[in-house]
């Protein structure tokens, strides 16, 4: 029980509220909104790892790190989380997560929190889009979704180089 009240007093307001919401509604919720979000984590980490096998280990761990930390991991994490969210939940109660998520940091003054957060609305959206489109499916069904959104670069990272959003085109960002 501890557990749950830390995690609820980290969030903001807006995304406390809706969960509230969203859980009262439909306490089964719980679950899906539990397992989504270990699930992308999980995910993001492994693929974030994805053609780095011939490189030193220091430089694995540095390159794994960036690819989670806005760049194309973290585009894919916010995705599919959306994706496994719209897909077992309405698409109302999960775009009201993945957007009340980002609620004080669209607002912030810091320019690097901001658009952060315009990337992780944009890879919502379109994690939100796959989801809805694949209304129950198996969660092998919505990583190659994802996946296929990654290359075809309709998922949005921040470029290293230029501190700009850029559409993914690879799972790693340049060096």
């Amino acid at each position: 029980m501890t557990g749950i009240i830390k995690t609820l007093m980290a969030m903001n307001p807006t995304e406390r509220s809706t969960l509230w919401s969203v859980l009262t509604a439909n306490p089964r919720n719980a679950l899906v909104l539990k397992e989504a979000h270990s699930e992308a984590l999980y995910w993001s980490k492994v693929i974030s790892y994805a053609f780095l096998k011939d490189l030193p280990e220091a430089q694995k761990e540095e390159r794994a790190e960036a690819s989670r930390n806005n760049g194309p991991a973290d585009a894919v994490r916010h995705g599919y989380w959306s994706a496994l969210l719209s897909s077992k939940l309405s698409y109302n109660d999960a775009m009201r997560v993945v957007f009340a998520h980002e609620a004080d940091q669209i607002r912030s003054e810091d320019p690097l929190v901001k658009l952060a957060s315009t990337m992780d609305l944009h890879n919502n959206q379109v994690g939100l889009d796959i989801g809805a489109l694949a209304k129950g499916a198996a969660n092998e069904v919505l990583r190659e979704a994802v996946l296929k959104a990654l290359f075809e670069g309709r998922l949005r990272f921040i470029e290293p180089k230029t501190g700009k959003l850029v559409p993914t085109k690879s799972l790693q960002p340049s060096s």
